[in-house]
């Protein structure tokens, strides 16, 4: 009975250990995921937007040129 609260006790351990640094991980992500929500210079944009591109606002042209922006920066 002792081995199995062993084993239960290791286990409790290893899927915390996990938790934490998937946890740990995301957090970090996250930041570099934030930069999708910006306008080509890098800037923030008013929600909702992907890369500049609003939703009902911005014409396609615009958008194409606002997502050509966004992939070939400006040096």
């Amino acid at each position: 009975m002792v081995a199995v609260g062993r084993i239960v006790l290791v286990l409790i351990v290893v899927f915390a250990a996990s938790a934490g640094l998937a946890r740990w991980i995301g957090a970090a992500q996250l930041a570099s995921f934030q930069i999708v929500f910006t306008n080509p210079d890098g800037t923030p944009c008013v929600q909702p937007c992907l890369f500049g591109v609003r939703p009902g606002e911005t014409s396609v042209k615009d958008a194409f040129d606002l997502l050509r922006a966004s992939l070939h920066p400006p040096l």
